[in-house]
């Protein structure tokens, strides 16, 4: 089985029994078909956080930059995002948080 193949079963087999759980499980499935990029109109950073979380919800993050120049093109760099929303590293706001497309969890540095 390709993992093609894997990812189309556990997608087909989650149902509305799960609730909320399938949907975060969907969006993870749809999230490495398309190579680890989330589109924030999808969901945001730490959206499946519980409640009544009393740990910090900020981290680091590779984001998508579309800027409003289509001749700019798209910007890969790394924000901060927290409650309020993203930022540069270092907690400085940035003027392209409206502009971030998709984002996704910094990935583990090579190893050797």
């Amino acid at each position: 089985m390709t993992a093609d193949e894997a990812l189309s079963v556990a997608e087909n087999c989650f149902d509305s029994t799960m609730g909320y759980t399938s949907k975060v499980l969907a969006a993870e499935v749809r999230r490495l078909r398309e190579g680890g990029w989330i589109s924030v109109e999808e969901r945001l950073p730490f959206d499946d956080a519980p409640s009544d979380w009393k740990g910090c919800l900020c981290d680091d993050f590779l984001v998508a930059i579309r800027h409003s120049d289509p001749e700019d093109g798209v910007t890969v760099t790394m924000y901060e995002y927290n409650p309020s929303g993203w930022h540069y590293l270092g907690g400085e706001p940035t003027t392209y948080a409206d502009e971030v497309t998709h984002w996704m969890p910094r990935p583990e540095p090579p190893h050797g």
